[in-house]
């Protein structure tokens, strides 16, 4: 997700995490939208998620959408070297799922995205972009206190009756 400014066009680019089954949110902001904030999405990800040394539960599914600077995907096979090596260097924790191109409404966190959209930027001027990205981080830190309401918005509330999502799902990008 990019936030930009009218006037000078600076941009600010959020990295995301929603875990499916507790509705618990990483959010982490960067200047340029690359592969090494990509991999520190991750690093945060698995110091979260999948903690120890050794760590001994069960891997953890990564769903990603084609996005370039995560993926780079060649017939769903990591192209960038960074990428690649953050992964491997998690292989014992880390199960990567690719979605199919073009296919956004899979991705439960665009939900959560389209929430702020319509909460923090639609119909708002901000002064600078450090105005826009402390909106952005007052949102995402109110909904990592309401995880509840994350799980609503993503679409698994916990009183829906069809079959649970695993709980070792969760999604980035």
């Amino acid at each position: 997700m990019a936030f930009g400014t009218p006037g000078a066009n600076q941009k600010r680019y959020g990295f995301d995490t929603l875990n499916y089954t507790d509705g618990t949110l990483i959010s982490l902001y960067f200047e340029h939208k690359d592969s090494q904030s990509f991999c520190q999405l991750i690093e945060e990800a698995v110091r979260r998620y999948c903690k120890g040394e050794v760590y001994t539960g069960p891997k953890v599914v990564i769903v990603l959408d084609n996005y370039a600077v995560h993926s780079e995907i060649d017939q769903f096979r990591f192209k960038n070297k960074l990428s690649l090596a953050t992964l491997a260097r998690y292989a014992d924790r880390l199960e990567v799922f690719h979605l199919p191109t073009c296919s956004p409404n899979l991705n439960l966190i665009e939900l959560v995205w389209k929430y702020l959209r319509a909460k923090v930027t639609y119909n708002h001027l901000f002064k600078s972009i450090d105005s826009l990205l402390g909106a952005a981080e007052q949102f995402f830190s109110d909904l990592t206190e309401n995880p509840t309401l994350v799980l609503s918005i993503s679409g698994n509330h916990p009183t829906r009756q069809e079959q649970p999502i695993p709980s070792n799902l969760w999604s980035t990008t």
